[in-house]
């Protein structure tokens, strides 16, 4: 059989014309192993899940494969090439911390920190019906998010706080608070947990209201520190005497 141009184009026309007027609803599917966002705050179990999540980020308080005593010289993590035994090795530098576990590193709890602003956000206009629930759930997130604050402040000092959720496209540069604004918010969080979880049943490894009050107390033990306290600490530092921005390490008064 013979076909010419003309025969060609008419069966490539009714081809195209079959495809594009099939349906295709059966493309638009939910994928199984994926929840959409918007589902999440319906759901008390599914708003419960994404809560649980954000407790990774505590780690193991420092216990984990390598144990942060090896950062120091008082102790040697014997697998090789881990970069932890910096100090052991005298190989530490500015370009050569070694390794950071995410239970204090920068990015690791600001991803974290962003898990408890969108519970936070969300859980205030959430739909499912079971108020003591969610109430404990908000309680919870705003614990996790004044420990992974006072973790940030702990080891950096002072740090931007940041209580929204961004999207894509938006002015991302923050400017760092002060070393006193950290330490209220970190405390206004603590409280407002603790006034959350407060009379709630205890849901074993959860915030509960003593989790909140002991963290509260622990942020303000740390902040009543001489080291905290600048003039005390400009006399007896000249480094810090020379620190151009004090408000970002303690209390100038």
């Amino acid at each position: 059989m013979k076909f010419n141009y003309k025969n060609i184009l008419f069966f490539a026309s009714l081809a195209t014309f079959g495809l594009v007027s099939c349906d295709t609803d059966f493309l638009d599917v939910t994928p199984p192993s994926e929840i959409a966002s918007e589902q999440v705050w319906t759901d008390g179990a599914l708003s419960e899940a994404f809560v649980t999540g954000i407790y990774s980020g505590l780690q193991q308080g420092g216990f984990s494969e390598q144990m942060l005593a090896s950062l120091s010289d008082e102790a040697v993590f014997t697998h090789t090439g881990r970069n932890i035994n910096t100090v052991n090795e005298g190989s530490l530098s500015p370009s050569n911390l070694g390794w950071v576990d995410d239970t204090y590193g920068w990015s690791p709890m600001y991803q974290r920190i962003r898990s408890t602003n969108i519970a936070i956000q969300n859980l205030k206009t959430a739909t499912f019906t079971d108020e003591t629930l969610k109430s404990r759930l908000m309680g919870e997130a705003y614990f996790l998010r004044a420990y992974y604050y006072h973790q940030l402040v702990r080891y950096y000092g002072s740090v931007p706080l940041i209580t929204k959720v961004y999207d894509l496209n938006e002015d991302y540069a923050v400017a760092r608070n002060t070393f006193e604004e950290c330490v209220s918010f970190i405390v206004t969080n603590a409280d407002s947990a603790a006034m959350l979880l407060e009379g709630k049943t205890l849901v074993k490894g959860r915030a509960t209201k003593e989790a909140a009050l002991a963290l509260k107390s622990r942020i303000l033990l740390y902040a009543a520190s001489d080291l905290h306290d600048i003039p005390t600490a400009k006399a007896k530092s000249s480094v810090i005497a020379a620190y151009a921005k004090p408000e970002f390490l303690g209390y100038l008064s």
